[in-house]
């Protein structure tokens, strides 16, 4: 052995991650990473790491096997703005109608109502016209 004085305490196992070379008494400090991820067993946070799951856990660092790929997403309003019903795949509504639109399209057909209006109108004048007997001079 070695004279008490000179004993260092520390991790004597050389699979650890903190194995201390100069130890010479074990002190229990030994830290392991068994799955080898770069993270010590006892920092090891279970969890689903998948990003694309919808229960993903960004600070997971070993998979536990529970990563949810359902579709089903729960919507916080059961209405949209018109009234209906939300898609149940996604929670979305139908867009809103801009009323300024709706306005500029009444607009534009009541113009081509006059106009054809005026059409007609003058098709009406020319018939009457060319129709119209004609008076010889005298």
């Amino acid at each position: 052995g070695v004279i008490d004085a000179d004993e260092v305490l520390g991790c004597t196992n050389s699979t650890a991650n903190n194995f201390a070379l100069n130890a010479t008494d074990e002190d229990g400090s030994c830290d392991y990473d068994l799955d080898d991820d770069g993270v010590i067993d006892a920092d090891e946070v279970l969890g689903c790491t998948n990003s694309t799951a919808n229960n993903f856990a960004l600070n997971a660092t070993d998979d536990d096997g529970t990563c949810d790929y359902s579709n089903a997403v729960a919507c916080t309003e059961d209405l949209c703005w018109d009234g209906s019903a939300r898609n149940p795949s996604d929670c979305s509504c139908p867009a809103e109608v801009n009323k300024s639109d709706t306005t500029s399209n009444k607009d534009e057909a009541e113009q081509e109502n006059y106009l054809w209006i005026i059409l007609i109108a003058l098709l009406f004048l020319i018939i009457i016209f060319r129709l119209r007997p004609k008076h010889e001079e005298e």
